[in-house]
């Protein structure tokens, strides 16, 4: 992998790897939080840095999925078409989820937040997300099937 040249794969790689060492510290700072400012400002860091993680996942997901039918312009397009039509969607709902979102203080000997007021804009994200991947999932798997399916009737 290291020796290889760069590629947006290797990239994509890279992040997807290595986001978790920077997703788990910021969510372990948590406790230190102490005002429902520091909330917001640090929800909204963890909860963006989280979402473009999960987007580097299905990239990668993606790329192994039209790498295995060996690059096929159609499969390309359909799933790129896939992926814009479900993130376009997230972006806007996880934004207007945060304009939504209110911290209430907490007792002064104790860490942490404490959500007010929110809307449920967030689970078009997390919809949109089981709709790509089981989407992306169906595809990788379907390559199988019909492998399965030509190499079977090719034997009798």
């Amino acid at each position: 992998m290291w020796s290889t040249p760069w590629s947006w794969g290797k990239i994509l790689f890279i992040l997807n790897r290595y986001m978790p060492f920077i997703n788990i510290p910021m969510a372990l700072n948590l406790r230190r939080v102490t005002t429902p400012e520091m909330c917001f400002q640090h929800y909204r860091v963890i909860t963006w840095v989280m979402f473009w993680s999960m987007i580097f996942s299905e990239q990668v997901l993606l790329l192994r999925t039209v790498a295995i039918w060996g690059r096929q312009r159609w499969i390309i397009i359909f799933l790129l078409c896939l992926h814009i039509a479900t993130i376009v969607p997230s972006i806007v709902t996880t934004s207007l989820f945060f304009r939504s979102l209110t911290y209430v203080p907490i007792n002064e000997n104790r860490y942490g937040c404490k959500v007010g007021e929110s809307t449920n804009t967030i689970m078009v994200s997390f919809v949109m997300l089981l709709i790509s991947e089981t989407s992306t999932s169906f595809t990788f798997y379907a390559y199988s099937f019909v492998v399965y399916l030509f190499d079977n009737s090719s034997q009798s």
